[in-house]
């Protein structure tokens, strides 16, 4: 039996680099303007059909873009765990964050020569953020201390994009490189990925990385 492509959803396999690279700006960098004009092109968000269809039977475009917009308006638990590595110090990384009912929960902590943590709720155009009191390796005490609030524009400023979107970056057939050899690859039983490239001249976007997204057909997120 075909599945529906209403059941893909482990796109944010896809999206760890990009969550990682986005909690370490807003911890070690101060606020930067992000201008509305700064980003020319938008991501290409499409409804996911449910029409049973597999995924091999779409344009790997339209994948993407049908895997972006479940992600964007899903129920969902993710936790990453990873490491940075520089010449004198490796950082150690957790991040969990929890979707549900348009309301987001994101704790990350940073672990290694410097070790810091924080947490943030987003609800109601509110951000309402706070930092630890006490860490010890990944157990975090939240402070008491009344938190920081600020309105989503005021973080789409700061950082760039809010963690209900699949990741920070802007992927459209305008921003990906190598439009001409995507393919939608068949890994095992219900699982796909589709590679791809995204443009890193500014007028496009501030970032490039080399982008890979895992699918799942029996995911139930």
């Amino acid at each position: 039996m075909k599945k529906s492509l209403g059941f893909w959803l482990k796109i944010l396999i896809a999206v760890v680099i990009g969550v990682i690279c986005y909690f370490i700006a807003s911890f070690n960098k101060a606020p930067i303007e992000i201008k509305d004009t700064d980003a020319k092109y938008m991501s290409r968000l499409v409804e996911a059909p449910t029409d049973g269809s597999l995924p091999t039977e779409h344009s790997a475009t339209d994948v993407i873009a049908y895997s972006l917009w479940k992600a964007t308006n899903s129920n969902y638990r993710l936790e990453t765990t990873g490491e940075t590595k520089a010449a004198i110090a490796t950082q150690k990384i957790n991040i969990k964050r929890v979707i549900k009912d348009k309301k987001a929960t994101v704790e990350t902590v940073s672990a290694g020569l410097i070790t810091v943590a924080g947490q943030k709720l987003y609800a109601d155009n509110k951000v309402y953020m706070r930092g630890a009191s006490k860490i010890s390796g990944n157990n975090v005490t939240w402070s008491n201390d009344a938190p920081e609030v600020i309105t989503y524009n005021e973080m789409i400023r700061r950082v760039g994009w809010l963690p209900f979107q699949a990741n920070g970056y802007i992927i459209s057939d305008d921003t990906i490189l190598n439009k001409e050899e995507l393919k939608v690859e068949k890994i095992e039983n219900d699982l796909y990925k589709v590679s791809f490239d995204l443009n890193c001249a500014p007028d496009y976007a501030p970032f490039w990385y080399r982008r890979e997204i895992v699918y799942d057909t029996n995911s139930t997120m």
